[in-house]
């Protein structure tokens, strides 16, 4: 079987860049060949609201997010553009995983 190459993401959104690029070093428009950076958040989310509003700013299919929990209930209900939640380190534990395998209905 022939699969269809994966859809191109439309962009990223980074949830809390602050503790991903704590001595502001990273350069950010290495990504833009590969898939636009949307609004960088610098702050932790202040609460799960928050986080679900990051989410929808600029349609994202990808979210990059680190060291704060993602529970279900607020992936539940990002916005249907959002196919990749990335743990930028580890602990992927702050990702609720059964939350991410069950789709959600638009």
């Amino acid at each position: 079987n022939i699969q269809s190459p994966p859809p191109v993401p439309e962009s990223c959104v980074f949830l809390n860049v602050g503790r991903l690029d704590f001595d502001e070093s990273l350069n950010f428009r290495a990504f833009e060949p590969v898939v636009p950076v949307a609004p960088k958040f610098v702050t932790d989310p202040s609460d799960e609201d928050d986080l679900v509003q990051r989410s929808m700013e600029g349609d994202p299919s990808i979210l990059v997010t680190k060291e704060i929990p993602v529970p279900g209930s607020a992936i539940r209900r990002f916005p249907p553009s959002v196919n990749l939640i990335v743990e930028a380190g580890t602990g992927y534990n702050n990702i609720d995983l059964e939350a991410v395998k069950t789709p959600t209905s638009d």
